[in-house]
């Protein structure tokens, strides 16, 4: 190795046994760009081939530690005389790819960092379920991908989408079952919250006939099993009667001058959010609707 790069090696604390490896015999620094301003050091190595992804770890974990004790930021980019590598070694890269820059934004990164690749000369094939080929990744971020590899010592890619059905079909089915799974818990929750608000209320009147919770829990169970949802984001125009499956995400009491309460509440299915009302005789009997604060699951409500 040149002498600048065995001195940065020293610097950064680099132990002996990796300084050894086959890897760094040659290895050098091109050049350094020191940013003053934003106090980034950007190094330039070269190396005989692309690092082993452990050693490439331990090199940027070094840099990184050493020069925040000063207040700096260490960089690098590699360029590798021989861009000769496996698909094992591609495979690691690219999952490197996504840990920090452009690459690292949560909606590429959540679609794209798990992904199978493989290389055929310069054309990097991206293995995914029909949902990651969008104009908008190809054209916003797929590039910023191809440059991060060119910086591990990568040849300049040009990524295909390889769209896998199986996958497409795999995560439509893994969406429904989730769906179905939340969708059934809040119902149940809901229902408990029905039954909560019934164990609240007073007793009824002597004359008048005992309220069977069990019949209208039935009753209810029915209605939600059996009702046409409309999504909030179809509603136009002001309509009567409608069942929207969704979250209350916000609860208000206004007491007015006679007693009598409004209940402001908000719901959302997530495609729109509307702001409801509900009027009660009292302050008494807007306290049975509390229990609605504590829903965080979907419900049903009738307009």
């Amino acid at each position: 190795m040149s002498s600048k790069f065995e001195i940065l090696m020293n610097q950064i604390g680099v132990s002996d046994q990796l300084r050894q490896d086959p890897a760094l015999v040659n290895a050098s620094i091109e050049r350094v760009v020191v940013h003053k301003i934003s106090k980034i050091w950007e190094f330039h190595f070269v190396f005989s081939n692309i690092l082993p992804i452990e050693i490439f770890l331990e090199l940027k974990k070094g840099l990184s530690e050493e020069f925040s004790k000063t207040g700096n930021q260490a960089v690098f980019e590699i360029k590798a005389l021989s861009q000769e590598f496996s698909n094992e070694l591609l495979q690691a890269y690219y999952k490197e790819a996504f840990s920090e820059g452009p690459c690292a934004s949560q909606g590429f990164k959540s679609l794209y960092q798990n992904l199978q690749v493989r290389a055929e000369g310069n054309q990097l094939f991206i293995e995914g379920s029909e949902v990651i080929d969008k104009e908008h990744f190809k054209k916003n971020h797929l590039p910023n991908l191809t440059k991060q590899l060119e910086k591990f010592g990568f040849p300049a890619f040009v990524c295909q989408i390889e769209k896998n059905d199986a996958l497409t079909q795999e995560q439509e089915a893994a969406f429904h079952m989730e769906n179905k799974q939340i969708v059934q818990a809040a119902n149940e929750e809901a229902l408990r919250a029905m039954e909560q608000l019934e164990q609240m209320a007073p007793p009824p009147v002597e004359e008048k006939p005992a309220f069977d919770f069990q019949a209208k829990k039935a009753a209810a169970k029915s209605k939600l099993d059996k009702a046409e949802v409309t999504q909030m984001i179809d509603v136009t125009t002001e309509e009567n009667r409608l069942v929207f499956e969704g979250v209350v995400f916000d609860v208000e009491h206004k007491v007015t001058r006679t007693g009598r309460v409004l209940i402001n509440f908000k719901m959302t299915d997530y495609t729109s959010s509307f702001s409801m009302q509900k009027w009660v005789k009292n302050e008494e009997e807007a306290q049975k609707f509390d229990i609605i604060k504590k829903i965080l699951g979907f419900v049903f409500v009738g307009m």
